[in-house]
């Protein structure tokens, strides 16, 4: 019985100290992603302007 209490407590502080971490990662993660998208959806768009004969700034 305490082994199973000293067990959960331990995640509860885990899962306590380590949420705003994952916060930060996943902000990180979706930033770093959203910005992937937008330079291959600029590039793609630049590559179709090309294809297309006109300049798109």
């Amino acid at each position: 019985m305490l082994l199973n209490f000293t067990h959960y407590q331990f995640i509860g502080m885990y899962s306590r100290t380590s949420l705003p971490f994952a916060h930060i990662i996943i902000g990180c993660i979706t930033a770093l992603s959203d910005r992937l998208l937008n330079q291959e959806a600029t590039a793609n768009g630049k590559r179709q302007t090309a294809k297309n004969g006109g300049i798109h700034v």
